[in-house]
């Protein structure tokens, strides 16, 4: 094998976004379609294919942030999750070959630090992937982010059975918003969604999101069929909605979660949730990916809101970023 390093050019989307669908750790993240979907400028982009020949073993997203007179390469500062995508076929002799070639190629351009952010969670992988976080740490990187998401399983659930994954509390929540008359759709009313959205985010988290609408619709139109939004009204208006990303055909990654707290009573999120769920079963995706519970600094999680998570069946899986200093 003989591998060369080669910067990431546009007219390479169609191979580079096939060689993800077919990765054993690839998801919609890293892929061009979505990450397409920056406007010029705003990254100074670096994203990287490493080749033998004309086969694709390996390609990992990034770019550089420049900040006092220091270059960082981040993968990837637009994107939930990072790291090296690798090939199905290919073991950890070639996942460690990239990454010495990789560390090579940063030092020639005088890179002062690289950051791999939240690789691929162990669940949402279509094979075992563990080679890229050994290699990370064989080659100095160490882990300075730990953080815990929360995923349900579904294999070998079926309909009926949901109920069953849920503690007593989130059951009786979930008939409380049937009796309310609670009801949930799948739309795309984002223009009646987004103030929500933003209340619900400043108020809990003090943070805003992280999409605006026009960039939200941009997304939608570059990944077609893979970004659902399911909203629950109250007697015909909006008072609660989330959305969801088709991460791999396996995994389904909730985005954005948000309800008018003046229907809190009403319980809308129990239902959303229920009706995502039986919306993954029809589809014969095997898990749901409820996203991190961190507070805002990141390094503790959300009691409060892991527990409701966790309500439902869901269990925490580590998202794990790494550093080194070049």
């Amino acid at each position: 094998m003989s591998l060369t390093l080669v910067p990431y050019t546009d007219d390479q989307a169609g191979a580079w976004d096939a060689f993800v669908r077919d990765s054993r750790n690839g998801t919609l993240f890293h892929t061009q379609r979505l990450l397409g979907y920056h406007p010029q400028g705003r990254f100074e982009d670096h994203s990287l294919l490493f080749r033998d020949g004309s086969a694709i073993r390996a390609v990992l997203p990034g770019a550089f942030r420049r900040e006092e007179g220091k270059v960082r390469f981040i993968s990837h500062p637009g994107s939930t999750l990072g790291g090296m995508v690798l090939a199905p076929r290919e073991g950890v002799a070639t996942t460690m070959a990239c990454l010495d070639l990789l560390l090579e190629h940063l030092r020639s351009e005088g890179v002062s630090a690289a950051t791999f952010f939240r690789l691929t969670s162990s669940l949402a992988r279509r094979a075992p992937s563990d080679d890229q976080e050994y290699a990370l740490l064989q080659h100095g990187f160490r882990l300075f982010r730990y953080e815990l998401g929360s995923m349900i399983s579904l294999d070998g659930v079926g309909e009926e059975d949901l109920l069953g994954l849920f503690d007593v509390q989130c059951r009786n929540q979930v008939r409380q918003a049937e009796r309310a008359g609670v009801v949930v759709r799948q739309s795309e009313d984002f223009e009646a969604y987004w103030p929500i959205l933003e209340q619900t985010l400043d108020a809990r988290h003090g943070v805003h999101p992280t999409h605006t609408i026009p960039e939200m619709r941009r997304i939608v139109e570059r990944c077609p069929g893979e970004i659902r939004f399911y909203g629950a009204e109250l007697q015909g208006r909006l008072i609660a909605g989330l959305m969801t990303m088709s991460l791999t055909e396996r995994c389904e990654y909730v985005k954005y979660m948000a309800q008018d707290y003046s229907h809190q009573k009403a319980r809308p999120m129990n239902l959303l949730i229920v009706a995502t769920l039986k919306d993954c079963l029809r589809r014969g995706v095997g898990v749901l990916d409820l996203g991190v519970s961190m507070d805002v600094s990141g390094e503790k999680i959300h009691p409060g809101l892991f527990a409701f998570k966790e309500g439902f069946g869901a269990h925490g899986v580590r998202r794990e970023s790494f550093t080194i200093d070049l």
